[in-house]
């Protein structure tokens, strides 16, 4: 997500909503008090941001020339204010570029504000088409479905609107009149779900012949929600973006259940190695009780890679299902890898391993827990899989507009092909803990998982041939 510029002058409000959207949304947020102070920002920085926030009342300037920034500097906009009437909505939204208004003292106002800005977003990967064969109609839905920041293709007959759909897979969001010529809109429903079901694509009728027949035969084609001409274009909005949360949540509960199912059946396959190894353990002990001190030390550490493999399993579960909660703040880099070192420190050690730390200032906004979490993860895994003797650094560094952490290790490097497994759950790759420890195969993933919540990146990189590997964290400046 681009950055987010908030215009607000009531300081103790403006705090409170970049915290929302930093916090719930790990949005980047710039804070301007003044007209003047936004529009230095967006002449200096406009490509940063993808949409502003604009209180109606400012210190410098007040309504129109507040809300005339979002055409001197073409970017979309959601309106704060105190009070709406109805001649203030249509002066608001008779700006192309104003997406939605905010009334500040309703109690849902933060959590409508946040899902707002999550939803147009999203929606700047949407595709849609818009069917009508009235160029009026076709410019007046388009117009409003671009004011959500969804990308729109227009056509003016069902067949035009057929042949799209087959040559673009990305289409999501369909809005037909009913009345077209030749295959209306009720048969061009038809025709859609005939390949593309209610989690592919939505679609919703509209007509200016309603009746409560013609919703009801929309509906029974196949149209997740229908219109009545002539509407309120606002509502329309309204029910493009419920209907488009609707499909999102649809597709992350199949990805969801997927995961699931694939996480199950590797993880039950791995549990019964340690599982396995307690029972013949325990079946040995009866057999000869003299040995009891070495088979329970055996079976403690089949017990640990079991508790070891459930605790990540839960992990990943947790971060598969979009759990997490960040709970971000700043941090310095040195501050959140310092207090890991001891630990690694004393592991790498028994193989004779040295690591080294560059103390870069470089201040980091993150949720200190899960990003320690993957740095311990990242270092474990780079002393498992190192020679005895070698050494491994780390450091920290700032790139362009990013923050980046590396860790080098130079252990016996990884093939190409297999970097590209590295973080798929339970992959088998050539490489080997050198000193035959133990690996859930679930770490990698995890890790993936926590930097994506940070709207970060993960990746390795292999050194010199035999020279080891680096694994790389760039997280938003």
């Amino acid at each position: 997500m681009k950055k987010i510029l908030l215009v607000e002058d009531t300081r103790s409000f403006a705090a409170m909503v970049a915290a929302q959207l930093e916090q719930q949304l790990n949005a980047q947020v710039t804070v301007c008090m003044t007209k003047a102070e936004a529009v230095k920002e967006l002449t200096e920085n406009r490509a940063d941001y993808f949409l502003a926030i604009l209180d109606l009342f400012l210190p410098d300037a007040e309504k129109s020339q507040v809300v005339d920034l979002t055409e001197d500097f073409a970017i979309p906009a959601i309106i704060f204010t105190g009070d709406m009437h109805s001649s203030l909505r249509e002066d608001l939204l008779s700006y192309p570029r104003v997406a939605d208004y905010v009334i500040k003292n309703r109690p849902n106002a933060m959590e409508y504000v946040s899902e707002t800005v999550r939803r147009l977003n999203a929606n700047q990967f949407v595709h849609a088409i818009v069917v009508d064969d009235s160029r009026l109609g076709r410019e007046l839905a388009s117009s409003t479905l671009q004011s959500q920041l969804i990308n729109v293709t227009t056509v003016d007959s069902a067949e035009a609107a057929i042949e799209h759909i087959k040559t673009h897979s990305d289409v999501t969001l369909v809005v037909t009149d009913g009345e077209l010529e030749g295959m209306g809109g009720i048969a061009l429903t038809t025709e859609i779900r005939r390949t593309k079901g209610l989690k592919d694509l939505a679609i919703i009728g509209v007509s200016g012949n309603y009746n409560r027949a013609k919703s009801i035969e929309f509906l029974k084609a196949g149209a997740n929600d229908f219109l009545a001409k002539p509407f309120q274009f606002e509502e329309l909005n309204q029910r493009v973006n419920s209907n488009l949360n609707i499909l999102s949540q649809m597709r992350e509960l199949e990805i969801a259940k997927e995961n699931q199912r694939v996480l199950l059946d590797m993880a039950a396959h791995d549990i019964r190695n340690p599982l396995g190894h307690i029972v013949s353990i325990t079946e040995l002990m009866r057999k000869k009780p003299a040995s009891l001190d070495k088979y329970l030390g055996l079976m403690e550490i089949s017990t640990k890679q079991l508790m070891s493999l459930l605790t990540d399993i839960v992990a990943y579960s947790k971060a598969c299902m979009s759990r997490l909660h960040l709970q971000q703040q700043h941090i310095e880099c040195q501050a959140l890898i310092q207090p890991l070192l001891p630990v690694l420190q004393d592991m790498a050690q028994r193989k004779q391993i040295s690591i080294s730390f560059e103390h870069n200032y470089v201040s980091l906004t993150a949720d200190p827990m899960l990003l320690g979490q993957v740095l311990k993860n990242l270092i474990n895994n780079a002393i498992k899989f190192s020679t005895i003797g070698t050494h491994i650094d780390i450091s920290c560094h700032i790139i362009g507009e990013h923050k980046v952490i590396q860790i080098r290790d130079e252990g016996p490097g990884i093939k190409a092909d297999d970097l590209e497994k590295l973080f798929t759950p339970f992959a088998k790759i050539g490489n080997k803990p050198t000193a035959g420890e133990e690996s859930s195969g679930l770490g990698l993933a995890l890790c993936k998982q926590l930097i994506d919540a940070h709207s970060g990146h993960i990746w390795f990189t292999s050194n010199a041939p035999l020279a080891g590997v680096t694994a790389h964290i760039q997280l938003p400046h």
